[in-house]
């Protein structure tokens, strides 16, 4: 999807407090939301980043745990 530069057209829009929604069903797709926040990091600056569990596929404490080893990355965006 990033080879047809969809993202950084709509995240050059994006202002303080604006919500990005990622919705991950697997390990692979936490790893890709990261990838894709610290590509166009420059603009997510005050951002709030929503990650939403794809039913059945991945468990919210899981993405939590996730989330919570990558806290020093993310901390460094906002």
């Amino acid at each position: 999807m990033d080879r047809y530069n969809i993202f950084r057209e709509n995240f050059k829009r994006l202002i303080p407090n604006d919500e990005i929604k990622f919705v991950v069903g697997s390990e692979g797709d936490l790893d890709y939301s990261m990838d894709v926040v610290e590509k166009y990091k420059e603009y997510f600056k005050g951002v709030i980043l929503n990650f939403s569990p794809v039913f059945g596929q991945i468990e919210p404490s899981y993405i939590v745990e996730y989330l919570k080893d990558k806290n020093r990355f993310l901390w460094k965006i906002t």
